[in-house]
């Protein structure tokens, strides 16, 4: 009887299961072995995110300079408040002539409805017009950067690993808005955006750093042409896939100023998530002009053909044999061309000068002539505002003087002049 009851009592035991203290003890260890998994998944989403999102940045950077190089200008932004489904959706704003009218007539530190695009003044008065050239913030126009590239880009390139939208920043003066079909005046392509790191020193090489002090030295160096920015996981200051803020722009935080509508911006050494004073999580790339020629051909929009003439691409004036010209180009020795056009020919300091009608016709006001000596001279140059003149010596017989209306072009290796009819100027 006593084996029969120990059997039962081990049956009742058996199908009462684990006890509360053992299932816990289960999810414990269960919980313990899964945390590790958990916190590598949440490391390769990040990471997968970042990934994504440099990528992306630089695929719209390509086809942005592209864009530049077909159009001669470089797009606008897109409205940022927009959801897929609009006619405007990712769209150069600038190419639809009311959406350009509006931007044109936004006040600096305004912005379109719902936050579509912002008009801010930028670093610097690039264009001389005493008035910092303004700045676009919107969304990537992604339609209007595959046109013409035979590529399809797609909205997704547009959003950053965390699907939010892609801001981008551009100089205004140097886009569509400015209404050129080539640039006209040395403030085209260069911008007026200032790229910083956290520290406020100059990074992605805009800006000009005096490594001794730590300080800006050149903080008219801030010619960023347009930046992109991810505004990272949190998402703070971006729009989202639904054309919708996802957090309004921190106060405090370092990556504000990737947000607070002003011409600076921040690409940090690297991502800080410690206090929120220096709270960074963004994702930026800056582009600016690199180094290329110093002058253009100027394009006649009418015939899009040559009009003869010159521009000087650089933000300032150009010196040869000075640090410090006056002029668009100051010469400070001596200049030597097959071919020079020009009305008159001055000293440097811009007195005496000679017109260039002494050398064909009869003209003489004061010490300035074209006239040398009647018989055995030639012109042989210029020199103190005056032509100067070279006795040749005529060993031969034969033309030594040339008719009315021709003057001395040159001479023959016998000492006779080779004469030229002055109607071919």
């Amino acid at each position: 009887m006593k084996k029969i009851m120990s059997k039962e009592r081990k049956l009742l035991h058996s199908d009462a299961g684990f006890t509360l203290i053992e299932v816990a003890i289960v999810i414990v260890i269960v919980g313990i072995l899964t945390i590790p998994l958990v916190s590598a998944y949440s490391i390769y989403q990040q990471k997968r995110a970042m990934e994504i999102t440099t990528e992306r940045i630089k695929t719209i950077s390509d086809f942005t300079n592209i864009t530049k190089d077909a159009n001669l200008a470089y797009p606008c932004p897109a409205l940022r408040n927009l959801v897929e489904g609009d006619a405007m959706y990712g769209v150069d704003a600038c190419t639809n002539n009311t959406l350009r009218v509006a931007i044109d007539g936004l006040a600096l530190g305004a912005c379109t409805a719902g936050g579509g695009i912002c008009k801010i003044a930028g670093i610097r008065d690039a264009d001389g017009d005493s008035i910092n050239d303004p700045i676009l913030i919107g969304a990537v126009p992604f339609v209007t950067l595959a046109i013409g590239t035979r590529q399809f880009i797609g909205a997704d390139n547009s959003y950053d690993g965390w699907n939010n939208k892609i801001d981008y920043a551009v100089s205004a003066n140097i886009t569509r808005l400015s209404g050129i079909a080539a640039p006209l005046n040395e403030s085209h392509f260069f911008g007026v955006i200032k790229a910083v790191d956290e520290f406020g020193r100059p990074t992605a090489s805009i800006g000009t750093i005096d490594i001794n002090n730590d300080s800006i030295i050149d903080d008219d160096d801030a010619n960023g042409l347009y930046v992109l920015i991810s505004h990272g996981k949190t998402g703070i200051g971006a729009y989202s896939s639904q054309g919708r803020l996802v957090a309004p722009c921190s106060a405090t935080s370092t990556d504000r100023e990737n947000c607070d509508n002003d011409a600076t911006f921040i690409r940090a050494l690297g991502v800080y998530e410690g206090t929120p004073a220096q709270f960074y999580d963004d994702y930026v790339l800056f582009n600016r002009e690199q180094a290329a020629e110093l002058w253009q051909n100027v394009t006649n929009p009418a015939t899009n053909g040559g009009t003869g003439d010159i521009i000087n691409l650089n933000t300032g004036f150009v010196g040869i044999g000075t640090d410090n010209p006056s002029e668009e180009l100051e010469v400070v020795g001596d200049i030597r061309a097959p071919t020079v056009l020009s009305n008159q020919i001055c000293d440097e300091t811009g007195a005496n000068c000679l017109d260039v009608n002494y050398f064909i016709t009869s003209l003489t006001s004061g010490a300035k002539t074209n006239t040398c000596p009647s018989f055995g001279h030639v012109i042989k140059g210029i020199a103190n505002g005056k032509v100067t003149c070279e006795k040749v010596s005529i060993q031969n017989s034969g033309l030594h003087t040339c008719p009315v209306g021709e003057h001395v072009r040159g001479m023959y290796t016998d000492g006779r002049v080779i004469c030229t009819d002055l109607n071919i100027y």
